[in-house]
């Protein structure tokens, strides 16, 4: 894959990524202004006003990234880059540099380097960094209000946020260990999968929990802090979802022996008498 081709691919998961950004605030807006009592408005516009402008500047990045490739028809792409033609013509390497080129990304297997930092990240860091921000953020609730240590609600809070960050950090660790141990395209996807999809139940049932047991308006759990982080997971998300692939050392780890061996498969012959 050539540059061009990395960088369209980056432009649409951006373009994805503000798809998500805007559907997340349009439902909390709607589950606000449908299910609360007295919904503060104010709030509320404010957040979609936010919401609104982020993807607004996401989708230029996008339509910027798609003159600078050579893109036909920019206008019909500023919501979603679906055309892709590059103007350039592709330059042909000579065949020394070629094949120099060749064995330089062949050896580019295994996790090491970056792949191995993001496994990393994913075994150790995220699952340290979500447990010690959570037994900090119930420290602090105790110590602010010291009353609340004593009532049944908050010790049903805490069983389930406690249950929910260990089934989180379980699956950050599972997704790891198959990118470790398993190199077949299966692993690549669960951690995709598992980026996108657990920070999002995590803060789902986070919510839930704080307006059953604590009896919070939806409308005051989404802070300032609260958004910041969810913002901040989606791009965390979307860097190593690029990188994953894009990645030449992904591609030749979890996929060049599997399709190898699926051709194999394809290719085997009947016994015949």
């Amino acid at each position: 894959m050539d540059a061009t081709e990395g960088v369209s691919r980056i432009a649409k998961l951006i373009s994805g990524t503000a798809w998500v950004i805007l559907l997340i605030g349009i439902v909390i807006f709607a589950y606000v202004a449908l299910f609360e009592a007295r919904p503060e408005w104010g709030a509320l516009f404010g957040l979609l006003a936010v919401v609104t402008v982020i993807f607004a500047l996401m989708q230029s990045v996008v339509w910027v990234v798609d003159g600078f490739i050579g893109n036909k028809d920019m206008g019909r792409n500023f919501l979603w880059p679906y055309k892709r033609k590059a103007l350039r013509a592709k330059k042909l390497a000579a065949p020394g540099k070629a094949s120099r080129q060749v064995a330089k990304n062949a050896d580019l297997k295994g996790v090491h380097g970056w792949l191995f930092f993001f496994v990393l990240t994913l075994m150790v860091f995220s699952p340290l960094r979500t447990l010690g921000e959570t037994a900090r953020n119930i420290s602090d609730a105790e110590r602010a209000y010291p009353t609340i240590v004593d009532l049944a609600q908050w010790g049903n809070y805490k069983t389930a946020i406690w249950m929910a960050v260990l089934a989180y950090s379980i699956a950050l660790v599972w997704a790891g260990w198959s990118l470790m141990r398993h190199f077949i395209p299966s692993s690549v996807s669960a951690a995709i999968a598992v980026m996108w999809i657990c920070p999002i139940a995590l803060l789902a049932i986070d919510m839930y929990a704080t307006i059953t047991f604590l009896e919070m308006e939806a409308s005051e759990y989404f802070s300032t802090e609260i958004i910041g982080g969810m913002m901040g997971g989606l791009v965390y998300a979307g860097i190593w979802t690029a990188y994953l692939k894009l990645s030449r050392r992904v591609k030749n780890t979890y996929y060049a022996d599997w399709t190898t061996f699926s051709n194999a498969r394809q290719e085997r012959s009947e016994p015949t008498l």
